[in-house]
């Protein structure tokens, strides 16, 4: 798919207001408690152009070939829509009702093929939550791909469940800080990018 999946747990809005401050559009699918189903969002700038919640109707929607995708597992804190109110996962009972459903059988098709089929890179993220193990467990039951999970402050038991995981694991050992880290790809992706051919100008 010539467009990325970015998945993530946190409950802030930093994700879309970096696409948004960069004048990008995307396309945002997040979990709802109340519904205890995903929500597709489109956005084009600040603006959300379309909206539906995912069925097994229409769940084979076709994702990643016009826009990036953002997934977020627990839902946002706040959402466009006043009248959906304080709607996402964050107690015990709100993860228990979220893993009672197959996310395999909630997600959009090309999401969750995405999750099996990619080399995903975890950044930042911690096994010794039990709610994300479970949902790791879902997608590498079905996964052989090759994983990689960079952590700086992990501590044994974070280490041993990523090893567990079959996942390649990075600490502050092999990446000093994770600023140091992310500057090293940034350098990485400028020599890259220095490399391909340059378009020829316009007249």
């Amino acid at each position: 798919t010539p467009y990325p999946l970015i998945v993530t747990t946190c409950f802030d809005r930093t994700l879309e207001r970096a696409f948004e401050d960069a004048s990008l559009s995307f396309d945002l699918v997040s979990y709802t408690s109340s519904e205890k189903q995903f929500i597709y969002q489109r956005f084009k700038g600040m603006s959300c152009t379309k909206e539906e919640i995912i069925s097994q109707e229409n769940k084979d929607t076709t994702f990643l070939q016009e826009r990036p995708v953002i997934l977020r597992l627990y839902g946002p804190v706040d959402w466009n829509h006043a009248d959906r109110g304080e709607n996402f996962a964050i107690t015990e009972d709100h993860f228990l009702d979220y893993l009672a459903c197959d996310i395999s059988h909630q997600l959009p098709t090309d999401l969750w093929n995405k999750l099996l089929e990619g080399r995903l890179w975890f950044l930042g993220y911690s096994l010794s939550y039990w709610n994300l193990r479970f949902i790791i467990r879902q997608i590498r039951q079905d996964s052989n791909t090759e994983w990689w999970a960079v952590e700086e402050r992990a501590d044994i038991l974070d280490k041993d469940l990523w090893h567990k995981n079959n996942v390649s694991f990075f600490g502050s050992q092999e990446i000093g800080s994770l600023e140091e880290y992310l500057n090293k790809i940034y350098e990485r992706l400028e020599e890259e990018l220095n490399k391909l051919p340059k378009p020829p100008a316009r007249k």
